[in-house]
């Protein structure tokens, strides 16, 4: 446990040397926003783009149908209850 700590402890003193001049807060925004973007591309490239993107457009077409049949009950509940 000892040898992981210590790795970790200098592999984030690395990441924060160029901060250490600076505010705290303005090395853990920097951080936190290229952590968010790797994330960002992690997600696009492990992800079911097509899948994600057939059910936004699902979603869409649903709320376009209640928009647009508001006035019929009947069939908003219809839609709403075969998906």
């Amino acid at each position: 446990m000892w040898i992981f700590n210590s790795l970790f402890g200098k592999i984030f003193d690395a990441l924060f040397y160029p901060f250490s001049s600076m505010s705290p807060w303005i090395g853990m925004i920097v951080i936190s926003f290229l952590s968010g973007l790797l994330m960002l591309f992690v997600f696009k490239w492990t992800s079911n783009q097509r899948g994600i993107k057939r059910v936004k457009n699902k979603i869409k077409a649903h709320l376009l149908e209640l928009r647009l049949y508001k006035d019929s009950l009947a069939l908003s509940l219809h839609i709403l209850q075969n998906p």
